[in-house]
Formats: C-alpha cells, structure tokens, sequence
C-alpha cells in the first residue's frame, strides 16, 4: 500500500484538486481516498485500473464532503445571510450542482473515454502521461478526449434548447 501511496498521491491530488479548487481541502480528501481505498482494498476488481479506482473513491469523497458542508451551511442559516462577503451560499450551491451534473455526465461517459478525462482535466496530465498510464497510444488518448468533449459538449447544448 505505501508504493501505490507515494506512485498515486500526486494524481489523486491534483485530480481532487481540479475538484475542490483548495490546497487544504485536496490534501485533507486525498488522504482520507487512500484511507478508504486501504479500508476497500479487498473489493478492488483487478480487471480495472487502479487509477480509475482510486479517482472513484476521491470523487465520491469530495461528492460526501460537499454534502456534508450543504447541510452545515443549512442549519446554521448561513444561506440567509443578506449581505454576504462573499459570494452567497447559494451561488455556491448552484455552482457545485453545476460541478455535480457535470462530473454525473463525465461518471456516465463509457470506462476509457472517463478515464482519459479524470486523468487530462483533473489529474492534469499530458496526452504522452496518459498513454503511458492507460498503455495506449499518445493519439488514442488525443482522440479519445476530443470525442469525450464533444459528447459532454452536446449534452450541455441538448439540456440548453
């Protein structure tokens, strides 16, 4: 476990971090995504790749966090505030059920084609990166994404009309 810790924090992390846009917030849910994957070890299916497994779970740690702070905002009555400093809560919320719908469509995309997304807009690697982790080509993971975008493109411009 120490070797996939010190190979996958970095992916993990930047994939969390393209998520929560926080340095704090990424490295406390990185940590807490390889304590639920030492935790799940036993359920890993050996026929997927690990990374797509590990980015699973942060993820849907970063969905249970984002929950978690909805509710707070809630029942402390912070979404009612009048004059916020910041943005409000509920710019915020609608922003995060924008990140929501949009990470749903990604999760709904066919294995490789999620696979090269998490890795090229949140893992934040390069088309050569990809190939080498997915072993594919460099080209397979170019195309791959374009068609990816396209498809999240016309989703978006469907739900639009």
């Amino acid at each position: 476990m120490e070797t996939i810790y010190a190979q996958y924090w970095p992916l993990v992390y930047r994939f969390l971090l393209g998520l929560c846009r926080s340095e704090h917030l990424a490295e406390e849910l990185c940590q807490e995504t390889f304590f639920k994957a030492m935790k799940h070890a036993g359920s890993f299916d050996e026929t997927r790749k690990l990374t797509t497994w590990l980015c699973q779970i942060a993820k849907n740690t970063y969905y249970d966090h984002c929950r978690k702070q909805a509710r707070r905002q809630r029942i402390s009555g912070q979404e009612f505030r009048e004059e916020p400093v910041q943005p409000g809560p509920e710019q915020s919320l609608e922003t995060e059920e924008q990140q929501l719908k949009l990470l749903k469509k990604i999760h709904a995309l066919p294995e490789t084609a999620r696979e090269v997304v998490y890795l090229r807009v949140f893992g934040g690697l390069g088309f050569a990166q990809i190939a080498r982790v997915t072993g594919r080509t460099e080209n397979w993971a170019r195309v791959t994404f374009y068609r990816a975008k396209q498809k999240l493109q016309n989703d978006k411009e469907e739900m639009q009309e």
